[in-house]
């Protein structure tokens, strides 16, 4: 679903409500990369990022309502720990 949001703009509005115009930069660009992970991004993205983002944190993700349109998923997302997490954590 984040792929299928990744060009939505309520899910970009719903990870930088409250961001910097630099914050809001940096989400832009890790949207855009997600445009281009690959179909097993899961694994991928473990091994190549220290991560700490909505990946590792499943539980807060379990409301089904989270998939009802891409600005709930973003706001799900960024209460979980962002896209990416520790200084990444948008």
């Amino acid at each position: 679903m984040i792929e299928e949001c990744s060009t939505d703009k309520e899910l970009f509005a719903a990870l930088t409500a409250g961001s910097s115009a630099k914050e809001k930069a940096k989400v832009r660009k890790l949207i855009a990369e997600v445009a281009e992970w690959p179909i097993s991004y899961c694994n991928n993205l473990a091994a190549s990022y220290q991560f700490e983002g909505f990946l590792g944190h499943w539980d807060q993700l379990a409301d089904p309502a989270i998939l009802t349109s891409c600005g709930s998923l973003g706001v799900a997302v960024k209460a979980a720990g962002g896209l990416f997490g520790g200084d990444q954590a948008w």
